[in-house]
């Protein structure tokens, strides 16, 4: 196991170079020599707008910086000047040529001194607001010498797109060299970011994953439990060897198995791979329908990169976690056992969720399996009769395994009134029971196990446990899918399980709920209050610090929902003196800090705001807010600033024109160059082109498509390509444009994923943009806007991707972050 290098976690694990600036230009990219010319002349108006689009093109690119920089200052628009040269500064500091890079960093601070006006003339002002903003820097360094690593972290992190971000970097890579940290961190389930690749780690890793991507060449790694073998990149080389040992711990939980032995696991780059060595060197044929498997004589599971067939990275995890478990089902008994127990069961593991520093929630929920079995309980074909009646060699039709999923999560998971998890115990007695010789039929040894033997005065025949399970299911899948309301629902469930000492199910329903509405106050402390009792002060001094964060911004009088009629200022004084028991100096830290520095950043920015500097303002109030959180003064007077000046931080930056860039990732023969432009041949079915670089939680996606041949294919946008769930479609054709999960297209409800209407003269060209937040997405065409959805914060995470089925020229693609 690399402990050293745990903390590298790709939330798709869509890894490779990003290329040098020069190499991304596209053939449309003004030259830097025609924005120097411009400079030459004085004209310093038409010399920036060339310069910022050659930034779109080149966003890294100092020189392009530097020439903005003096076409701002020519134009004396000093705030633009500063931004761009503290933008330059920034990338210098990244750079391999430290000793060049000293230089230019000394000569751009010389120029930031000159056109600062604010900080020359009110040095103090700014050295204040600096001066806290190191002391938050010295909270991480401080949490991490007590050993309390997820503080530690997060602290760092926190730092990313501020002015400490590069040294943060540095005592992030100590924190992650430190073995027993990273395995803290993996363990302790709290879900951190992934910590960001700079250019220089992206480009050792995609030199070192060329010398990796033949088969032969392949990682290969002997954990305590698994074989592995991936020529899919050292991060997801990494990602496997975490994951599998956590699910492991989890598998031996479930069938009560102690010691199970080594088995192998073989993850492929392609279907290509996988269908040839797999399939054809061994004379067979793989159906197309199959996403892995496992090979009991040969004791191993093989599977491969779903994005090469269009599905979602989700699917990766899913599919290796199912089929890893089956290592367990078949020392259940050497005779045939009820299918639904065999694919149920291991379709229950589906629902693990990779998270993104690499920490494996487990009991969770596979959403397409909820989806399906929805779909399945309203046609009422198969019926639950015919699925635990299945009692034949081989699988079950894929139509049962939603409702064999289902059994087993319904199994692990209903409540009784006083939240006992009543049906737990006979699943595992009917699991038992197989190890032994069974000689009854299959429907009537269920019936025996979950209708007379499990003791629910209720439930007197196999009908009555029919319509429990239906009726919980729909609820289920009303409470998972519902809107940022339904956060409501799971806090309730929470404090009810709570209230009868179930603090593990508690646990998972604050968990639920946070999905939901990420800020919930009542949903952090809550899970801080648990960690607390169960002693894991790390990961609850976290949720404290997060919960005290998000009340900093509510409305200051108004009581905080589900904690009786406790104000933010009652409640910060009620998490100072929790926080205090639990670590009194890390406690201090946090209090000195909190109202100090947030007073320092408010006066700071209101003092380059005026001054005529709105970029620096806002630049404080978004450091701030990154270090301390959305306290209510501080994003009010950001939305103010932002709102008088129209300033946008955010900077376009275009994708490379080369589909074969180490950049994007996708089936080589579905996507060329033309023209200085990329088109899609599909051929036959759809092609997905995925941009690799990280992209943050906030961003917007622009993509310009003309229809090459006038066949009207169907194009559109991907984006939250993550580990945990199914990646996002916008979808367009001749007739509608479209958003839904990138799932098979015959499970799509057609009458909900609808948008808007769309004419096949608008198909002809047409530009299509999404603008992502946390928790919302809004669709524009031709920059009108479409519709605004609401999205859970995990499914809008993660990378973007362009697809399209048919024929399309790509005109252009860019992004705003």
């Amino acid at each position: 196991m690399h402990a050293q290098l745990l903390w590298r976690a790709a939330g798709t694990a869509l890894l490779s170079l990003l290329l040098p600036c020069s190499s991304l230009a596209g053939s449309d990219a003004p030259r830097t020599q025609d924005v120097q010319s411009l400079l030459d002349e004085g004209d310093y108006g038409r010399a920036l707008e060339l310069a910022e689009t050659a930034l779109e093109y080149q966003p890294e690119d100092v020189t392009l910086l530097q020439l903005a920089v003096s076409a701002a200052e020519g134009l004396e628009n000093y705030d633009l000047g500063v931004y761009y040269a503290k933008v330059a500064v920034d990338i210098l500091r990244e750079s391999e040529d430290a000793k060049a890079a000293a230089e230019k960093i000394a000569e751009l601070e010389g120029q930031i001194a000159e056109l600062d006006l604010i900080a020359s003339g009110t040095p103090e002002l700014v050295s204040k607001f600096e001066e806290f903003t190191g002391k938050m820097f010295d909270l991480g360094k401080l949490s991490a010498s007590r050993k309390l690593w997820v503080n530690a972290a997060d602290c760092f992190l926190n730092c990313r797109g501020t002015s400490l971000e590069s040294r943060a970097r540095g005592e992030l890579d100590k924190l992650y060299a430190n073995k027993k940290a990273a395995t803290a961190l993996v363990e302790s389930g709290v879900e951190l970011p992934a910590v960001p690749r700079t250019p220089r780690e992206l480009r050792r890793l995609a030199a070192r994953d060329a010398d990796h991507s033949d088969w032969e060449e392949c990682y290969e790694s002997k954990t305590s439990n698994y074989e592995i073998k991936t020529n899919f990149g050292y991060e997801v080389f990494q990602s496997i060897e975490l994951a599998l040992e956590q699910m492991n711990k989890f598998y031996r939980k479930v069938f009560s198995e102690k010691n199970p032995k080594r088995i192998g696991i073989r993850v492929y780059a392609t279907r290509k791979e996988f269908d040839w060595y797999e399939g054809r060197q061994r004379g067979q044929t793989i159906p197309q329908s199959v996403g892995g498997f496992f090979n009991p004589r040969e004791r191993y599971v093989a599977t491969y990169n779903p994005l090469t067939i269009g599905r979602p990275m989700s699917e990766l995890w899913s599919t290796l976690f199912h089929e890893a478990s089956h290592q367990f089902t078949e020392e259940i008994s050497k005779d045939l056992i009820p299918t639904w127990l065999n694919e149920g069961t291991a379709s229950y593991f589906e629902g693990a969720r990779l998270l993104p520093n690499r920490s494996v929630t487990k009991n969770d929920i596979p959403e397409g399996r909820l989806r399906s079995l929805k779909t399945v309980l309203k046609s009422g074909n198969p019926t639950l009769q015919d699925v635990v009646s299945y009692h034949k060699p081989g699988s079950y039709p894929g139509r049962y395994y939603p409702v064999g999923w289902g059994l087993a999560y319904f199994m692990h998971n209903y409540e009784n009134e006083k939240c006992e998890r009543v049906y737990l115990k006979p699943y595992q007695d009917f699991l038992k029971s197989y190890r032994r010789d069974v000689k009854a039929d299959a429907f009537d040894h269920f019936l025996h196990h979950f209708v007379k033997k499990a003791g629910q005065p209720e439930i007197k025949t196999f009908e009555d446990f029919e319509a429990r399970f239906r009726e919980w299911i729909l609820e289920l899948h009303e409470n998972y899918f519902g809107p940022s309301t339904k956060y409501d629902t799971w806090i309730e469930k929470a404090q009810k399980q709570r209230s009868f000492g179930k603090d593990e199910a508690a646990q998972e329903s604050y968990r639920f709920a946070l999905r939901k509405r990420p800020e919930g106050v009542a949903g952090l402390v809550g899970l801080a209050e648990i960690l607390t009792e169960a002693k894991q002060k790390d990961a609850a001094i976290f949720y404290y610090r997060k919960a005290l964060r998000e009340a900093a911004g509510l409305p200051a009088e108004a009581p905080i929902p589900f904690l009786g009629n406790t104000t933010p200022k009652e409640f910060e004084g009620q998490v100072i003196a929790k926080l205090e028991k639990l670590d009194r100096k890390l406690a201090t830290g946090v209090v000195e800090a909190n109202q100090a520095f947030t007073d320092a950043a408010l006066e700071a920015a209101q003092a380059y705001a005026g001054g005529g500097y709105p970029r620096q303002a806002l630049t404080i109030l978004n450091d701030t807010i990154a270090l301390l959180g959305p306290h209510r003064s501080l994003t009010s007077e950001r939305r103010s600033i932002g709102e008088r000046s129209g300033v946008e931080l955010r900077r376009w930056r275009r994708a490379p024109v080369d589909p074969q860039s180490p950049d994007w990732s996708g089936r080589e023969e579905a996507w060329q160059t033309k023209n200085g432009r990329i088109v899609a041949d599909t051929k036959e079915g759809m092609a997905a082109l995925v941009y690799r670089p990280d992209v943050p939680e906030r961003y917007q996606l622009e993509v310009a498509f003309r229809d090459t041949n006038g066949e009207n294919p169907t194009c559109g946008l991907i984006f939250g390509i993550n580990n945990e769930s199914p990646s996002q479609l916008l979808r367009v054709n001749p007739r509608a444009i479209m958003m839904h999960e990138m799932i098979n297209p015959d499970e799509v409800d057609i009458e909900k994923s609808v948008l808007g209407a769309f004419s096949k003269e608008q198909y002809q060209s047409f530009k299509l943009r999404v603008d992502v937040e946390p928790g919302r997405v809004k669709v524009f065409v031709d920059d009108k806007a479409v519709k605004e959805v609401e999205l859970d914060r995990t499914k809008c995470r993660g990378n973007i991707g362009i697809f399209v089925q048919g024929q399309a020229t790509i005109e252009s693609c860019r992004l705003l972050y």
